[in-house]
């Protein structure tokens, strides 16, 4: 009872700024006393309800089903103490799963390379699986994935907002549903500390190995195939790349080779940036806005040399990418402790905007 009457303490907060209750004191927003949730059928709340706001409507509307967003078995007991026989204390992981699972969660990637498999890679997966799950659950409710006006069915129209005003984009959900998420993952099996072996065994145990391709190798060879984009001039398909090995002061030459797999708009993540200084220094240039790995490989040689080759491929020369970066540190350790996010942004490329308001 107490969280019902929660619930609707916050819908009487999202009315108009100048609406009083007209029901009475003690009464809730469906004409409801607190004492007494049986609604009476000629009360005059009943007959005459009170004028909501949109956001106060689309608010109760879906107070009538579970968040398609928490639809997940991530916290589940079970789950997390399978999960646990992958995680090993030197990998530094403990709090780094979660949040990446709750990043896939949000920007959902279809597909997604990572670079040395263990602890994380399980979120991984089951952000992928909980993804899918939850835009099959929004199809099926006919909630997302067609426009009002085509023959195949239209979006539900949320209470109290106009019925051409739809909150899904139907042309990205559709996307999302084309086909299964897959985590690509890359690990020669070879780090003494390694739990790379124990993650397609969970995973079948959890029941998500069917979105998980493993790859027994040296990723200095380069990408998966799967991975790879169809042409040179191309932007790749992989909408996330988590870097998860010890590359070292070997970044710029390790993004260099893998850049192109980025789709645009995708994000790349690496491991334990901030407090050591193989990665430090790389860090403190891409804060500097110099992005090596995105460098022609005319930059070397003498400035001659270059400046003569920059003028003669002046109108030939592609636009470098723009990229975005954000770094997270967790204060109370010292090792594997941080991690970075970085975006890429081709020229051309950007988010787009659905609403003059939020």
């Amino acid at each position: 009872m107490k969280e019902i009457r929660a619930l609707k303490a916050k819908i009487r907060a999202l009315r108009d700024d100048g609406y009083e209750d007209s029901s009475g004191d003690g009464e809730d927003v469906d004409g409801s006393s607190d004492d007494d949730d049986d609604y009476s059928s000629d009360s005059a709340a009943h007959q005459n309800p009170p004028p909501m706001t949109a956001t106060a409507s689309a608010a109760l509307s879906v107070l009538n089903a579970p968040p398609p967003g928490t639809r997940g078995a991530v916290f589940d007991e079970r789950w997390l103490e399978l999960v646990a026989k992958t995680h090993d204390p030197h990998m530094g992981a403990e709090n780094l799963g979660p949040a990446l699972y709750s990043l896939c969660r949000f920007v959902k990637p279809k597909k997604i390379l990572e670079i040395g498999a263990g602890y994380t890679s399980l979120f991984l997966l089951q952000a992928l699986r909980d993804n899918d799950e939850e835009m099959r659950y929004l199809a099926k409710e006919k909630l997302a994935t067609h426009e009002p006006d085509d023959k195949r069915g239209g979006q539900k129209a949320m209470r109290g907002m106009p019925p051409d005003v739809m909150w899904f984009d139907a042309k990205s959900a559709q996307n999302l549903l084309k086909s299964k998420s897959t985590l690509h993952c890359v690990d020669d099996l070879s780090h003494a500390f390694c739990t790379a072996q124990e993650v397609k065994r969970t995973a079948t145990k959890l029941g998500i190995e069917e979105h998980l391709r493993m790859y027994d190798g040296d990723a200095w060879g380069g990408a998966p195939s799967e991975c790879l984009p169809q042409s040179k001039n191309e932007n790749g398909c992989v909408e996330m790349l988590w870097i998860d090995f010890g590359v070292g002061d070997r970044l710029d030459e390790f993004l260099k080779m893998y850049w192109p797999v980025v789709a645009a708009g995708g994000f790349v993540v690496v491991h334990s940036t901030v407090t050591n200084k193989a990665t430090r220094a790389w860090l403190e240039r891409v804060r500097c806005g110099t992005f090596r790995w995105l460098e022609s490989d005319d930059s070397t040689g003498d400035e001659t040399t270059k400046k003569r080759k920059q003028d003669k491929n002046e109108k030939k020369s592609k636009p470098i990418d723009e990229v975005h970066h954000v770094s997270f540190l967790e204060p109370h350790k010292r090792y594997q402790n941080a991690f970075t996010v970085l975006q890429k942004r081709p020229q051309g490329w950007g988010e787009p905007v659905y609403t003059d308001e939020a």
